[in-house]
């Protein structure tokens, strides 16, 4: 099994049929996971600030 075969699908994709500006963030956090850092960053350019913020997050919490 890949790591893609859980991963939640766009509601707005599904129902319209076009990505909504979060289509790829899951794929983006992924490829950052795994090494591959051009390929998030292009996937999803906002990964790096989204990622940031979580880790900010999750450190007041």
């Amino acid at each position: 099994m890949k790591i893609e075969d859980f991963m939640l699908p766009c509601p707005i994709k599904k129902i319209f049929g076009v990505e909504c500006f979060g289509c790829g963030t899951q794929r983006a956090i992924v490829m950052v996971f795994e090494g591959r850092f051009t390929e998030a960053f292009h996937m999803f350019p906002a990964v790096y600030t989204l990622l940031l913020f979580l880790q900010l997050l999750f450190s007041i919490l």
